[in-house]
């Protein structure tokens, strides 16, 4: 028997089959619940409140089966911030197809050609000669259309293939898309100036199958991989709709769209089951670019538009790191430069014009909040800086909003300020009372309950709970610092270097960006050096998905870049224990 559910304050309603969570009931209303455990109740970051129907009160969404028709109450949803910003290298447009405007016979009845041999041959005369047969697609409405230019009509050419016959020249549109497993940014671009036009963003739309690729592919694996790949293909449609209508296009005029993702999101988008990357040795189904007619993933775009999928590392390195390395220009490097783009999972790439190597962390869970008893992502009253002058701690909060609770550049900030002010010991664990006497005003801000203890950040967060950082959060930073202080450590032995030898360090991503590179060296995450050989290259995924849309021979760099570079599997690696276990203490 369906039940009825409506969702406040949208006022959303939807019918259920007994039984469904009001998690599941949340995407069936085409609503995107907040649900990094993927479901299995160990977050409590979907909680709600059942206003009438059930039992009123607090629970958890995905816990919950609609047994009646309810009224829920959901939480306020918070302006998330997503990085769209990087630096985009000045290069040549040249996409891979050019347009020119050829002048077609006109139909005779002594002359029994069809219209797309007119058109054909007019090309070879002009010297494009058409190798490739024509689609259904292509030829219906060509007549029209030759009749509309006056049999001149524009034509949009690559490598032997007609992409689109037009009754005008008009520059068409490329789109670049860097699918993140927390968000996707989508670059809308002047297919002959280069121009960047518009940038769309939103938060991955996938989270309500949970927070890391894992639960994702898990998901799938299990029978929802059509659906999860519906909604993310639905969410880049949609993204190609805005950007489009924000500068008076249609995204007919589309012809050329890219795709950077970690492997996970790779596979997802494209319909490929990501069966072996849940377990050893954790392989991709494919690591070469690909490209798939934009039709047949059913994104909205012109006739013949063509979507590139950038190249694949590994299993854990996907086509994101390669088009970061593609932003960054990792093969033109001399001096030894390390790359390093903390999300939901950890890239890391070391090397220097010669050689590279690259590995993966499980380092973002905790820094994206997901393993932090009051973490949140980068949105509105997020804690994200911690500073200390000697007296007190002071924090700011993203939007200026009352502290809603903490997230990764705040905690690194945090744990690093501890540490200085001697409150955290270098092993993780927080001070004896008496060992804080020199400074009572943090000594009042720890909590002792039992043999744990906490640091309260602030009295009253938005909920009215403290935000605090608790023993446990403390461990779950040192992990992920750990993991990736290891793999630095051993990418550098596999080049027969060490830490001290990095003469750069590029944080790409938005973690990397509002990081503060003092806090991360203070806690052991990155080597110590000169913190201004250390730059924020924004969201360099983003970067390199454009370039690989302006230039078909970036787009071919970039497939060099991810074979020439080496992986480094940090599971398989004899000494990643021993040194993963050294590298926990701060």
């Amino acid at each position: 028997m369906p039940y009825s559910v409506t969702f406040l304050p949208s006022g959303a309603t939807v019918q259920v089959e007994a039984g469904t969570t009001l998690l599941q009931a949340q995407v069936q209303a085409g609503l995107e619940p907040d649900a990094p455990c993927g479901g299995k109740g160990t977050c409590g970051k979907c909680r709600v409140l059942v206003l009438s129907g059930g039992t009123p009160g607090s629970c958890l969404a995905c816990q919950t089966p609609v047994t009646e028709d309810l009224t829920v109450q959901l939480p306020q949803a918070a302006r998330h911030q997503v990085l769209q910003a990087h630096r985009l290298r000045p290069v040549d447009c040249r996409p891979g197809f050019t347009g020119r405007t050829v002048p077609v016979a006109r139909p005779a009845l002594a002359d029994a050609r069809s219209d797309w041999e007119r058109l054909t041959d007019a090309l070879a005369e002009a010297g494009c000669p058409v190798e490739a047969p024509p689609s259904p697609a292509l030829l219906s409405g060509l007549h029209a259309i030759l009749e509309e230019s006056g049999y001149a009509p524009y034509v949009l050419l690559a490598g032997g293939r007609v992409l689109q016959v037009r009754p005008a020249p008009s520059a068409p549109l490329l789109a670049a898309f860097d699918i993140g497993t927390t968000s996707v940014v989508c670059y809308l671009m002047d297919g002959i100036s280069g121009q960047t036009l518009h940038v769309e963003s939103q938060l991955n739309r996938q989270v309500s199958y949970g927070a890391d690729v894992i639960s994702r592919a898990d998901f799938a694996v299990k029978g929802g991989l059509r659906e999860i790949s519906r909604v993310i293909r639905g969410q880049l449609a949609d993204l190609l709709t805005a950007a489009c209508a924000a500068v008076g296009r249609s995204t007919d005029d589309l012809l050329l769209l890219t795709v950077a993702g970690n492997t996970c999101m790779h596979h997802l988008f494209a319909g490929i089951r990501p069966d072996a990357l849940l377990t050893p040795p954790y392989f991709p189904e494919v690591r070469q670019a690909l490209e798939v007619p934009a039709a047949h993933l059913g994104l909205p775009a012109g006739r013949g538009a063509v979507v590139r999928l950038l190249p694949i590392i590994a299993g854990f390195v996907g086509a994101d790191t390669s088009a970061a390395m593609l932003a960054a220009e990792f093969d033109t490097l001399g001096e030894l430069s390390l790359l390093i783009d903390i999300g939901t999972n950890g890239e890391l790439v070391l090397g220097d014009g010669r050689r590279r190597v690259a590995c993966s962390t499980a380092a973002g869970p905790a820094l994206e909040g997901a393993k932090i008893s009051c973490g949140m992502r980068g949105a509105d009253g997020a804690i994200d800086h911690v500073a200390w002058d000697g007296g007190d701690i002071t924090f700011t909060t993203i939007g200026g909003k009352p502290p809603a609770g903490i997230c990764g550049s705040g905690l690194i900030d945090l744990i690093a300020v501890l540490l200085r002010a001697g409150v955290l010991t270098p092993s993780g664990r927080f001070a004896k009372d008496e060992a804080l006497a020199g400074v009572p005003a943090l000594r009042a801000r720890v909590v002792r309950r039992g043999r744990l203890a906490s640091f309260v950040l602030a009295e009253a967060g938005a909920d009215g709970k403290p935000v605090e950082l608790t023993q446990g959060d403390v461990r779950e930073v040192q992990l992920a610092k750990g993991a990736i202080a290891a793999g630095i450590e051993l990418m550098c032995a596999t080049l027969g270097a060490k830490p001290a030898d990095i003469r750069r360090v590029f944080l790409a991503g938005a973690f990397g960006n509002y990081m503060d590179a003092a806090s991360a060296v203070a806690i052991g995450m990155l080597p110590p050096l000169e913190l201004s050989r250390v730059a924020a290259i924004g969201n360099a995924a983003g970067a390199g998905a454009q370039l690989c849309a302006l230039s078909e021979a970036e787009f071919r760099r970039c497939g060099r870049l991810a074979r020439e570079t080496e992986f480094l599997e940090l599971a398989l690696h004899p000494q990643f224990q021993k040194t993963f276990i050294a590298r926990l203490d701060f």
